[in-house]
């Protein structure tokens, strides 16, 4: 596996205002090293996922409670068990994301928030790269990155990403998407953010 993966690498803060008002059980999905524990308030108790032992070790030196767990497999939580979930920089790590975002709508309450994060693997940084042909890779996240052995299985446009979270049983609330400005803008992705949504819980079982 990639062992010059930089720490702290995250879009958390994307949901800084959101993360700051939740209250109840939050589940930090691929928790890394505990980041989201910068944002939330007091009245929040987060508890972090991840394969990673050493990240769960470090989520849990910064305030989270931690359990390592397989994220391809079904979450080791009862139905219902959390009002909120952070999915940041994740799903693209998954042969099957849509399996996690579903199970994801089983572990939330009714109404329950999801707030989540995929990059933009199409920018003009790894367009660039392809061109030149260096391989897919975005080595500025993932410095040690051969093309055989790097971490992000799935690729998403925004779209498609809304798509995914309709077919999960989720309902956009907001879009906190960056899709660049003026010109930049017109072009999004080239300049643009990867999707930052905050979803709702839709009643029902996932499609």
């Amino acid at each position: 596996m990639v062992s010059q993966l930089k720490e702290g690498v995250t879009k958390v803060h994307v949901f800084e205002r959101q993360l700051a008002s939740a209250r109840g059980r939050l589940l930090d999905v691929g928790c890394g090293v505990g980041e989201t524990m910068r944002f939330v308030a007091d009245g929040l108790t987060v508890i972090g996922a991840d394969l990673d032992l050493a990240y769960c070790g470090k989520a849990r030196a910064a305030g989270e409670r931690t359990l390592c767990a397989d994220l391809a497999a079904p979450l080791p939580f009862r139905d219902g068990a959390f009002d909120a979930a952070l999915c940041s920089d994740t799903f693209e790590h998954l042969v099957d994301p849509l399996a996690l975002l579903s199970d994801l709508h089983r572990v939330l309450r009714p109404g329950g928030l999801l707030l989540c994060h995929v990059p933009n693997e199409f920018s003009h940084k790894s367009l660039r790269q392809i061109v030149r042909g260096n391989g897919i890779c975005n080595r500025t996240f993932f410095p040690g990155a051969e093309e055989w052995d790097y971490p992000h299985l799935r690729f998403f446009s925004h779209r498609g990403f809304v798509r995914m979270l309709a077919r999960g049983g989720f309902v956009v609330e907001e879009d906190l998407t960056d899709f660049g400005r003026g010109w930049r803008r017109r072009l999004y992705p080239l300049f643009g953010s990867g999707p930052s949504i905050c979803a709702r819980k839709a009643a029902g079982r996932p499609a």
